[in-house]
């Protein structure tokens, strides 16, 4: 796969598996002790031109329900850490628009011309969906079209900054201290 992975997200996520390589660890031994299931979870989905890729993640739930442990997991966001994996395969950038599986392409109505300039970049572990959007596919399609007009080494910054920031402290938290105005962007 042809990759515009950059040496900076490649130095990141080896820091950022190095650094979290502990909690990396009790994750599994968490989850397990939660409940009985599978440790991972592994999905296919669309990243740069649509090409699929398989983007595995601890496991938040079981079933339908959210399990204690995943929960925690998806405030600070470590259920995606794996994803940093994917960052050294090129298959994802630190900073970018999510991955979709086809599946949610077709719910958000995300397969249209209007989208293309999405599925012309490398997906990203971050961006500004991952930490705001959720609310609407208007909402997440608006910041997909922030980062992707705006996108800057400044921008890319500040993503990187509020998602150490919601590793940290969740998303909640995060959210609050440094809303978004999309009128400025």
């Amino acid at each position: 796969m042809t990759s515009s992975i950059s040496t900076f997200d490649i130095l990141v996520a080896i820091t950022a598996l190095i650094l979290f390589l502990p909690i990396l660890l009790i994750i599994p031994i968490l989850i397990k002790l939660d409940n009985r299931g599978s440790i991972f979870f592994c999905q296919r989905r669309l990243g740069k031109h649509k090409l699929t890729i398989n983007v595995w993640k601890f496991r938040s739930m079981r079933g339908d329900k959210i399990t204690r442990v995943g929960k925690w997991l998806r405030a600070t966001a470590l259920d995606e850490f794996l994803q940093f994996i994917l960052i050294l395969r090129g298959q994802m950038s630190l900073v970018g628009p999510r991955p979709l599986t086809q599946d949610d392409v077709t719910r958000l109505k995300w397969d249209g011309p209007e989208h293309t300039s999405r599925w012309n970049v490398t997906p990203g572990v971050t961006g500004l969906v991952q930490i705001y959007g959720g609310t609407s596919a208007a909402h997440s399609w608006e910041l997909e079209k922030i980062y992707l007009k705006k996108n800057s080494c400044a921008l890319q910054a500040k993503i990187i900054l509020l998602s150490a920031i919601v590793t940290l402290f969740g998303k909640r938290r995060t959210k609050t201290w440094f809303p978004l105005d999309l009128q400025r962007h």
